[in-house]
Order: structure tokens, then sequence, then C-alpha cells
């Protein structure tokens, strides 16, 4: 779960008000999801 106080959801949050944009390595999988399901990806976090 996300909490306002992640910087996971400050770094959406931004990304979101044009701050900041998606890691580039990101975009070929956000415009696949994107294509494939009909929404708009706002920011992918990759965590290991």
């Amino acid at each position: 779960m996300i909490l306002p106080s992640d910087k996971e959801y400050t770094q959406t949050k931004r990304i979101i008000l044009g701050i900041e944009r998606m890691s580039p390595e990101f975009l070929p999988l956000a415009e696949w999801i994107d294509k494939t399901y009909d929404v708009r990806t706002v920011n992918i976090i990759y965590d290991s």
C-alpha cells in the first residue's frame, strides 16, 4: 500500500502536476500498457 508520505506517492503526484516525468526506461512499457488496456499510465515503479 502506498501512503501520502511515501516517495513513490510524491513522485507520482509530481508527474501528474507536470513537475517531473516518468523514468525514460519505462516509457515503452507504459505505451504498451496504454494501447493494450486503453488506460493512461501515470507512473511505473520497480521495486526489487
